[in-house]
């Protein structure tokens, strides 16, 4: 009986969580294609074109940065990526960053944008983890978005699993916690109840 009981309310939290995660995919996403001449060779220079939705945040001046989740040594600096164009205006070579600022409109809710970096000289790898994080003009980060490039046999690049985590991501877990709580609240009250009653001998 016990064992039942429990199992009522980590399902449901389960199924919380699986909500809250599509909810998250929907909320944005980024689409990577690698360059025509991208090399996984080590220090290879490559290039790479990519979207990120951003409607949700429309008329709202925004910061993207990216970051690679690479084995990079103190020394490789200039591996790092930088944006080069913005929506097809290009950023002049003295002013790219691994930043920049877009404001998503109606007719223009997305940031399409290329950027370039090196891999890394010390080790090989098959695929680059990306990270790009979006702040508001006060700072205060609104979403994070990741995606990937991943090796094919024919040596080209693809897109991976993007999936994004909201800024309001201590609210959710703020009411997942409340919800499960609740959920143990009334096992508990029926538990009691149903002592009750088998001690009274109420049917």
């Amino acid at each position: 009986m016990k064992i039942r009981i429990l199992r009522i309310p980590a399902l449901l939290i389960l199924l919380i969580c699986c909500c809250v995660s599509a909810l998250c995919e929907e909320a944005g996403r980024v689409t990577l294609v690698p360059g025509e001449e991208w090399s996984w060779s080590r220090g290879a220079y490559n290039t790479f074109s990519g979207q990120i939705g951003l409607k949700e945040h429309t008329g709202t001046e925004l910061t993207v940065s990216i970051r690679m989740e690479l084995p990079y040594t103190e020394t490789e600096e200039q591996s790092l990526p930088v944006f080069t164009s913005v929506n097809g205006k290009r950023i002049v070579m003295t002013k790219q960053s691994d930043t920049v600022h877009f404001t998503p409109d109606a007719d223009c809710p997305d940031m399409a944008f290329t950027a370039a970096f090196r891999l890394p000289d010390s080790q090989y790898v098959s695929s680059v983890p990306m990270v790009f994080t979006v702040t508001d003009a006060d700072g205060k980060e609104l979403c994070t978005i990741r995606g990937r490039i991943d090796s094919e046999d024919n040596g080209s690049g693809k897109a991976g699993n993007p999936f994004h985590i909201p800024a309001d991501i201590g609210l959710i877990t703020a009411v997942t916690a409340g919800t499960a709580a609740g959920i143990w609240i009334i096992v508990i009250i029926r538990g009691i109840h149903r002592k009750k009653k088998r001690r009274t001998g109420a049917s």
